[in-house]
């Protein structure tokens, strides 16, 4: 779509598109909610957030967010708005390089690392349903770490890779 904005699309332009044609929705279920995103991997967990908000959800939800610098979180503010009224949620912020001086005391660290303490520090004591959003490895290490050391059913496990659309080792 950018690209049709860069070539000259001018206000009021119809054109038509299709999907979306992802699995990337929210499951109707009562188990808690764990989800995971890093980079833009935040639009669709806003999503979800507002559809859980929407109908009051009662559910626990933890939502981790991994950024590199404390400068790369954003919409905190967003997050915040949509969830006030929702009844068991918390936002983890994970800085994977938080500098020196910045005043920072959150968690640090990766994101998936992040999650694997909070799962082993107790969590939600049930198997969640996982919503994973953002970068492959990120995902990638996530599912891993769900699967194999929290025994997360793999059925309860959601996800959507960003890749990018440039071909490997193109310049």
């Amino acid at each position: 779509f950018s690209g049709m904005i860069d070539d000259g699309l001018e206000p009021g332009t119809e054109f038509g598109f299709t999907g979306p044609y992802g699995s990337f929705y929210l499951r109707d279920a009562e188990s808690p909610i764990l989800m995971v995103a890093g980079g833009s991997g935040m639009a669709p967990e806003l999503g979800l957030l507002r559809e859980l908000a929407r109908t009051g959800s009662g559910r626990p939800i933890r939502f981790f967010y991994g950024a590199r610098t404390k400068s790369d979180l954003f919409y905190e503010d967003v997050v915040a708005e949509i969830t006030a009224d929702l009844a068991d949620f918390t936002f983890v912020p994970v800085l994977s390089d938080a500098a020196d001086g910045d005043g920072w005391t959150g968690e640090e660290g990766f994101v998936h690392e992040a999650v694997d303490r909070f799962l082993k520090d107790g969590g939600f004591g049930a198997d969640p349903h996982a919503y994973l959003c953002g970068p492959p490895p990120m995902v990638d290490a996530a599912v891993e770490l769900l699967l194999e050391v929290h025994d997360v059913d793999a059925q309860h496990i959601h996800f959507d890779k960003f890749t990018t659309t440039v071909a490997d080792g193109a310049a």
